[in-house]
């Protein structure tokens, strides 16, 4: 398995487990949620990757890897620009899912600098794990 298939294998799920992490976060930080923060701690995580990573992998399949494709065509493939990427990417993969993530029974918060933010979180996790630092003639 290359670099950049395990990459795009394990990068995407870094979004469900910072989005936990972040509401876990938010709970215990608000004093009329506290007390709720941890029960069914579980259940909350598995509906939350059942959900999120669906979403994390059709964003990094149908749009991030063909935007990192399309930006290494035109230039090098940096790591600040793979994190704008990842950016741009959870960003508007946050803006165009808004109006669905609002129900009456219901309702996941998911502004879209938080999507930006776990995108670019994901682009780097990318980087780090699909991107090879030392060209392969240097040693």
């Amino acid at each position: 398995m290359t670099r950049v298939v395990r990459a795009s294998l394990i990068a995407p799920l870094t979004v469900p487990l910072l989005y936990c992490i972040g509401s876990l976060a938010g709970a215990l930080g608000d004093p009329t949620r506290r007390g709720s923060a941890g029960q069914n701690l579980a259940g909350g995580v598995a509906l939350v990757f059942a959900f999120g990573a669906p979403v994390a992998y059709a964003a990094t399949v149908c749009v991030g890897l063909p935007a990192l494709w399309l930006v290494q065509r035109l230039g090098s493939l940096t790591f600040g620009r793979t994190v704008v990427v990842g950016l741009v990417v959870g960003f508007v993969t946050a803006a165009g899912l808004a109006p669905w993530l609002r129900g009456d029974l219901v309702s996941i918060p998911l502004p879209p600098w938080s999507g930006g933010l776990l995108g670019a979180t994901a682009a780097a996790v990318w980087w780090g794990l699909g991107v090879d630092d030392v060209p392969p003639n240097s040693q």
